[in-house]
């Protein structure tokens, strides 16, 4: 890993139950990577935070609900490419208790979707080969490339799960 490889988080927030769903958002918040597209919460860690402290933050930020860190379930990770150099390593969680409603902030506009029909064509072009399978409990490693820029998806490649939750 280069020292350009951001280090993100991505959470999950799911209502169990006989109709499950999950809060998405869509990202509102104008040139940033994603806007226009619904997906998770999550960013980058800062300099000296742990994962779940990013995680945690950045879910309130972008969607104002609230959580442990201990609450959070990891599920694995996705090593994003672009061109052929690694850019993102992102720590995905799932996280089942939380405190608060959600809320339209800045950055997103969140919406609950059932998890057996998520919105996957307005989502990130990689989502549909990992998403579902986390949402139900699946742990992931896997690696996305897209070309240069982030433009077009090219593929993916799944790894052996790793429990160990770093960067």
């Amino acid at each position: 890993m280069s020292d350009k490889t951001l280090r993100q988080t991505l959470v999950f927030p799911i209502e169990k139950g006989n109709d499950p769903k999950v809060l998405l958002g869509k990202k509102v918040a104008q040139g940033k990577l994603g806007e226009g597209l619904i997906h998770g919460f999550g960013g980058n860690t800062e300099e000296g935070e742990s994962p779940r402290a990013a995680a945690v933050r950045e879910l309130e930020q972008e969607s104002g609900l609230k959580a442990s860190p201990d609450d959070l379930n990891y599920s694995g990770k996705l090593l994003v490419y672009e061109g052929g150099d690694l850019v993102r390593e992102v720590l995905c969680y799932r996280l089942y208790k939380w405190e608060g409603n959600s809320e339209r902030t800045d950055e997103m506009v969140p919406m609950w979707a059932p998890t057996n029909n998520l919105p996957l064509r307005k989502m990130f072009p990689d989502t549909p080969s990992w998403l579902g399978h986390v949402l139900k409990g699946g742990n992931l490693n896997k690696k996305l490339f897209y070309s240069a820029g982030m433009g077009e998806f090219t593929s993916s490649f799944t790894l052996p799960f790793t429990p160990e939750e770093t960067y």
